[in-house]
């Protein structure tokens, strides 16, 4: 794929690992990702049915509740069946306790929601970005054996960041996150990952199929196909 400006992605967009971290200006190796190098904040998901974490979308795709990570697994303790940490043995901040912390002081009015970046996993190596969501709450609960962080974050309808992006918001940016991970990936492997106008690998983007309105609802794999970004205006409804 072409390398395009993190001012023009939007949600729908789907990236190459390698696109992802050149669009990023970081080789992303975690899923939790706080300031990464003093800049953004950035969040990796996945809803397919073998991912490690337990993240989901509610109240229509609005609102994101994503699961904290465990302890890295060259640790002694790393295991599913250990506590999330706050902090290392050293005392300083896991990412869960940077994200944890950021949360609280949003909550108690102290700081502006933190703005994250999510982009979800849909196949090996693919990743589709969903949008800039608040960093709005954070608690901790149980979880079979064991406590985990849960993080709760909103749908910004406007990334100052991002003015291209701000074009796009609204109901089609809430369609894309509406989209299950099943219907992600059953479009991107029937479509092999290409243009179904033109076949191109570049610049792609989830389209709902020419007829179908955005307010049909469940969106089904029938309904979603991959389109290009020079053949998106004129074939179909975007999803970024």
């Amino acid at each position: 794929m072409e390398h395009r400006s993190t001012d023009l992605a939007a949600a729908g967009d789907i990236f190459t690992y390698a696109e992802m971290c050149w669009l990023e200006k970081a080789n992303l190796r975690r899923g939790m990702n706080f300031r990464l190098h003093g800049r953004q904040t950035i969040i990796l998901m996945s809803r397919r049915p073998d991912a490690p974490y337990a993240d989901r979308f509610e109240e229509h795709g609005r609102i994101l509740i994503y699961e904290g990570h465990d302890i890295p697994r060259n640790e002694l303790s790393a295991s599913k069946l250990a506590d999330q940490q706050l902090a290392t043995p050293r005392g300083t901040l896991t990412q869960n306790g940077r994200f944890f912390e950021a949360a609280r002081r949003a909550k108690l009015g102290e700081i502006e929601p933190e703005p994250v970046r999510v982009y979800e996993k849909i196949d090996a190596g693919v990743w589709v970005f969903n949008g800039v969501f608040a960093l709005i709450d954070a608690w901790r609960e149980a979880d079979s054996a064991r406590q985990v962080f849960k993080f709760k974050l909103r749908l910004i309808e406007t990334d100052p960041a991002n003015p291209v992006e701000n074009q796009a918001i609204g109901n089609e940016l809430i369609i894309n996150n509406l989209l299950s991970a099943s219907v992600k990936q059953e479009v991107w492997k029937r479509e092999k990952g290409r243009c179904q106008v033109c076949g191109s690998t570049s610049n792609l983007h989830f389209a709902l199929r020419s007829g179908v309105s955005s307010s049909t609802l469940p969106i089904t794999a029938a309904n979603v196909q991959l389109l290009c970004a020079f053949h998106y205006p004129l074939e179909g409804e975007g999803l970024h």
